[in-house]
């Protein structure tokens, strides 16, 4: 659902780490341990908002992705064996049945590994959270009746239709 406050909500495909045993100053190779397995994120944002409040710093970038059905994911759960190159992961968008972006996790700044153990330098990492990694390029805005496919290969298909949300 896209809030009436934003009018250019974006997807953006992302593969999903999720912790699978607590983690705390883990070595970039001793990280890959604590994955429990990975799914598929639709990591929506507001765009307009992040460029309304870039130059007044009022809205942090974090608010901009945190309105109600903004990170749909799933919808499986790929364990660590079953996908032992994450890195090298194909992703892409589809919207309207058109490719939208067509990349991979090698396309990213940061590996699966090194994003576990730098966020496990400034905080403990427990069994069950979620790190959203991040998009190829390519990411656009988003309308209702839009139908946004998020796929990574061997982890799996998130289809979402787009609709207009609420006022919150």
């Amino acid at each position: 659902m896209i809030p009436t406050e934003t009018t250019d909500a974006c997807w953006e495909v992302e593969l999903g780490v999720i912790i699978g045993r607590d983690a705390r100053n883990v070595s970039v190779e001793q990280a890959v341990e604590h994955v429990f397995g990975y799914t598929v994120i639709n990591d929506v944002t507001a765009l307009d908002e992040m460029r309304d409040s870039m130059d007044t710093w009022t809205c942090p970038m974090t608010l901009l992705k945190n309105y109600e059905t903004f990170c749909p994911m799933g919808p499986e759960v790929v364990l660590t064996d079953e996908l032992p190159d994450a890195g090298q992961v194909g992703q892409r968008t589809i919207v309207n049945g058109v490719v939208r972006q067509d990349g991979s996790m090698a396309d990213c700044w940061f590996t699966v590994s090194e994003i576990v153990s730098w966020l496990s330098s400034r905080f403990t990492l427990r069994a069950g959270d979620l790190i959203s990694t991040g998009t190829p390029p390519g990411i656009a805005g988003m309308a209702p009746g839009d139908e946004v496919v998020c796929e990574i290969d061997g982890v799996g298909r998130l289809v979402n239709p787009v609709v207009a949300g609420w006022q919150s």
